[in-house]
């Protein structure tokens, strides 16, 4: 048995064990004990609660919860963590309830013991949280994994380039440098993250079905037909390899997840996760969401632009970056 599926295994048996404490103190229908044990555990709980704040860890109080309902289909702590948790539920309630048709004084005890035996677990395995992942460097990247925007989202012809795409194209043209190219630009973004990683390999573009339109359109342009995004990274940063691959259900999360991890598994198992970043900036937010949740793994990163300062991001994202992670994403598609 490795480390992980022992680990899992003793916290669901503290799962476990306080169920049968539980069951057996409350069978026992003894008041003073009820209310000596609730005070005990009170006194636990708050003390567990007092040491994460001065431990400055109350904020990963919520991503304990997170790791340990997570994959519940097919995690014996999973399972059993949603069976205490809305088991706890269903009794707080039903001792509410009786409270007022029968003995106030001992359901209301009830009532608190359950809702301490619900948050000691909790309180008690976010002490065990892996800390934070350490930062890896820039300059330690060796792939960048990025989906592109199209440049007029409203374009009905598959065959030729919309004004705004020219308008766009246009843009790239006159200016020798994507420093100078502006928000028009949805591959701006891009192009300094890949400055950021100064010793990047490879890029791997994620194609939809637009964006592989949009790049055939523009290939097919006599005008434009040199500034394809390929073209524009070997003109600006001649070193790094280009490989394109497409995901087929853009919109549907599952779906792209499976199509990631089939690129990390079969096109990428030469490098590890420290060399791997994904920059979530362009593409759906569906693809976005899906990359950020992979870039969880290891220490895998993420790279983005910051809506407000248009600075570029970089991160070893964790679950106590879930939070923040999301916002950017949705602040993204308002």
């Amino acid at each position: 048995m490795n480390k992980k599926r022992f680990s899992h295994l003793l916290k669901a048996l503290l799962f476990i064990l306080l169920f049968i404490i539980e069951y057996y103190i409350i069978t026992s229908e003894n008041n003073e004990q009820l209310i000596m044990i609730n005070c005990i555990l009170l006194a636990i709980n708050l003390c567990m609660l007092t040491l994460l704040i001065i431990l400055k860890k109350a904020d990963h109080f919520s991503a304990a919860i997170f790791k340990i309902f997570k994959n519940i289909a097919g995690n014996i702590l999973g399972i059993i963590a949603i069976i205490y948790f809305t088991t706890h539920i269903g009794w707080i309630f039903t001792a509410l309830r009786d409270s007022y048709t029968t003995d106030k004084e001992h359901l209301l005890s009830q009532f608190a013991l359950y809702l301490n035996f619900l948050f000691f677990p909790y309180l008690f395995l976010t002490f065990f949280l892996k800390k934070r992942k350490e930062e890896v460097s820039p300059k330690n990247r060796k792939v960048l994994i990025t989906s592109l925007s199209i440049f007029d989202y409203n374009r009905n012809a598959e065959g030729e380039l919309s004004p705004q795409e020219k308008k766009v194209l246009n843009i790239i043209k006159d200016n020798k440098s994507y420093l100078t190219w502006g928000r028009d630009v949805n591959w701006q973004p891009v192009f300094l993250a890949v400055e950021k990683y100064k010793n990047l390999e490879e890029i791997i573009v994620l194609n939809t079905k637009q964006t592989k339109y949009q790049n055939n359109a523009i290939k097919n342009s006599n005008d434009f037909k040199d500034y394809t995004f390929e073209k524009l990274i070997k003109k600006y940063f001649p070193k790094i390899k280009v490989t394109n691959d497409m995901i087929e259900k853009p919109n549907e999360l599952q779906s792209t997840v499976e199509d990631l991890n089939f690129i990390l598994r079969k096109k990428l198992k030469k490098y590890e996760d420290k060399d791997i970043v994904f920059s979530i900036t362009g593409g759906t937010a569906v693809i976005s969401a899906a990359m950020s949740m992979i870039a969880i793994k290891g220490d895998r990163g993420i790279t983005y632009m910051d809506q407000q300062s248009n600075v570029i991001i970089n991160n070893s994202v964790d679950v106590f970056d879930i939070k923040e992670l999301w916002e950017e994403i949705i602040d993204k598609y308002e």
